[in-house]
């Protein structure tokens, strides 16, 4: 990944992408009072990135119905200022490229309690607040959301993640998705206990979901400015079943950051043989290593450098880091060490 220069002149595979994903409310509002308090923190963080020889950003745009930028279908977290306007203009100022990152599925908050149809709901009728992937309002309200940044924001992409079910085992029996299932399959949702076989029925229906949505994002994002790319984080295992490497195969991604997230080494450079073995070469693929996640912490700049080695070896395009906050005490020294 080069410099920021022209969007149409992009070469992934002879320049190292690294990458950091930035929590936009954590680093850039929370516990800021005035707008120029908050575009100073900007142009500070993006500068400081740039300086230690990183090369793209992805800020966060949304999360539980609150959206970081000013927009008319979700709801803005502020009106004062627009976050991601000035990330665009000091990325692009510092020849970084900013790839926004949206939460799909996870989606839920405000937009889940206004209109309670589109979320997952229980075989008990009760429901979860996340959107509902087998349903086309709650597909077509993420898409409109991604669209909006991607029409008014001078962006270089976009970056998904949560384009899932929350877990393995959820199944939606709301009436959208037991018609559906039950017009597609000839099988009754609400019959099948929980160790049916025909359950397997539903891993087919849950992928077409994403798929189609996967597929109408790319057509949405094609139409308005082709020259713009879809990248996607995926968890493993669950959503390395089957179905993202055939989003690569049929042209929605342009490349991935697969999950580093292990806090051993060796099972660290499983993780990275394991997934580049699935991608094997279809495109750009960029390890996500986990400074400090939910899942574990990396605690030393030696223990970043040697995550960042193994990577390399192991033949990733690059890496991303989560997130700007966990990386910023150890930036200095790591890109000393490994970003000459």
């Amino acid at each position: 990944m080069g410099p920021y220069k022209n969007k149409k002149q992009k070469d992934r595979k002879n320049t190292e992408g690294r990458g950091v994903y930035i929590n936009t409310e954590q680093q850039f509002l929370k516990g800021i009072k005035e707008t120029k308090e908050g575009k100073e923190k900007v142009k500070e963080i993006i500068s400081t990135l740039s300086e230690n020889k990183l090369n793209f950003v992805l800020p966060l745009m949304n999360s539980r119905g609150k959206v970081y930028y000013n927009s008319k279908i979700g709801q803005s977290y502020t009106r004062e200022w627009d976050p991601l306007e000035e990330i665009v203009k000091e990325a692009h100022k510092n020849d970084m490229e900013v790839h926004p990152w949206f939460c799909a599925f996870e989606e839920g908050g405000e937009k889940a309690k206004q209109n309670p149809n589109i979320v997952l709901v229980k075989k008990d009728g009760s429901l979860i607040n996340a959107l509902d992937p087998g349903n086309p309002e709650a597909r077509n309200y993420m898409i409109n959301l991604i669209m909006e940044a991607v029409k008014n924001y001078d962006i270089d992409g976009i970056n998904l993640d949560y384009v899932r079910y929350p877990r393995e085992d959820i199944i939606c029996y709301c009436a959208h998705c037991q018609s559906n299932f039950k017009e597609k399959y000839g099988i009754d949702l609400a019959n099948l206990s929980d160790n049916d076989p025909m359950l397997a029925r539903w891993d087919r229906y849950r992928e077409e979901q994403t798929t189609t949505f996967i597929k109408d994002l790319r057509q949405c994002v094609c139409a308005e400015k082709p020259y713009l790319e879809i990248s996607l984080y995926h968890w493993m295992p669950y959503s390395c079943a089957r179905i993202w490497p055939q989003w690569i195969k049929n042209g929605y991604l342009n490349w991935v950051n697969p999950t580093g997230y292990k806090y051993t080494f060796r099972e660290f450079r499983l993780q990275c043989r394991r997934v580049l073995d699935i991608i094997n070469g279809m495109c750009p693929a960029y390890i996500t290593i986990g400074v400090k996640t939910s899942h574990g912490e990396l605690t030393s700049v030696n223990e970043i450098i040697e995550q960042v080695k193994i990577a390399r070896e192991e033949g990733a395009d690059g890496i991303v880091f989560f997130t700007s906050m966990a990386l910023m005490p150890f930036l200095k020294d790591l890109s000393k060490e490994v970003f000459i």
